[in-house]
Parts: C-alpha cells; sequence; structure tokens
C-alpha cells in the first residue's frame, strides 16, 4: 500500500487563504464586469409652465473600474442624438401651439422613451410620435415638475 503523506497544518492554511482569496477576486471582477456592460442610466425629465411641454435628458455614469464598454457609450449616444434631433425639430422648426410629452418603460433589458404630441409647421398641425430605445435598464427615472 503506498504511504499518505500528511500535509502539514501551514501548508493546509496557505491553500485555504489562497482559495478564498481567489474566490473573493473573481467575485470583485464578476461584478465589475457587469458593471462595465452596464452603466448607471438616468433620465430626467423636465416639465415647462410656460409651454406644454417635457424636455427629457439622459445622463450616464461608469461604475465599473474599467469604465463603460464601447457598445453602451454607443447605445446611449445614439439614443441622445435622436432625442437632440426630436427637441430641436419641435423647439426650433415647430411654432406655437405646440405640445411634446414623454412617457418612460423600463424593464430588465431596455428602456423605451416615447415622446408624443403635435406642432404646427408652415400653418399645419403635424402630429409627434417618436420611441426611443435604449437597450440598457435606466437605474433613476425622475420627473421635475415646477
Amino acid at each position: 500500500m503506498p504511504k499518505r503523506r500528511n500535509m502539514s497544518n501551514s501548508k493546509r492554511m496557505a491553500i485555504i487563504l489562497i482559495s478564498f482569496v481567489m474566490c473573493i477576486a473573481v467575485g470583485f471582477l464578476s461584478v465589475q464586469l457587469y458593471f462595465y456592460y452596464n452603466p448607471e442610466l438616468d433620465i430626467h425629465i423636465s416639465s415647462s409652465t410656460k409651454e406644454d411641454m417635457d424636455i427629457p435628458m439622459i445622463a450616464y455614469n461608469q461604475r465599473s473600474i474599467f469604465g463603460i464598454s464601447e457598445k453602451a457609450e454607443r447605445e446611449i449616444m445614439d439614443a441622445g442624438n435622436e432625442l437632440r434631433e426630436v427637441l430641436e425639430d419641435v423647439k426650433l422648426k415647430m411654432e406655437v401651439p405646440r405640445s411634446l410629452k414623454a412617457e418612460i418603460e423600463s424593464d430588465k433589458r431596455q428602456t423605451i422613451l416615447t415622446m408624443s404630441g403635435y406642432g404646427t409647421k408652415n400653418g399645419k398641425k403635424e402630429d409627434i410620435n417618436k420611441q426611443i430605445v435604449i437597450n440598457l435598464k435606466a437605474t433613476e427615472i425622475v420627473r421635475e415638475t415646477p
């Protein structure tokens, strides 16, 4: 029968300690990787009393020590550009009377910003219906009323 070697207590404690540190490191890196692909996404909606308009603003912040993924940043920037186009169209190209309302739906995988209302362009009333889809979950949605 082969002879069994006994491990000393110090070797056994070293192996346990190294295993514990590795588990903590893997857990920490897993959380950081999740935050890398899922940045903090805040949407604030300001309502104007002068005009019947909701003005949404999209803000983001990195939560990971690695920064933010290019895909997530591109997703947010594209949504911001779409939002800017809608707001510029309404504020600069449409005359009073005009109305713009914003509604937000957010689930585990995406945030949908729906802009609806109407405006007057060249004397004709035009409807506004635009959906902006962001493939990230909104972490905070704030509606500010004056």
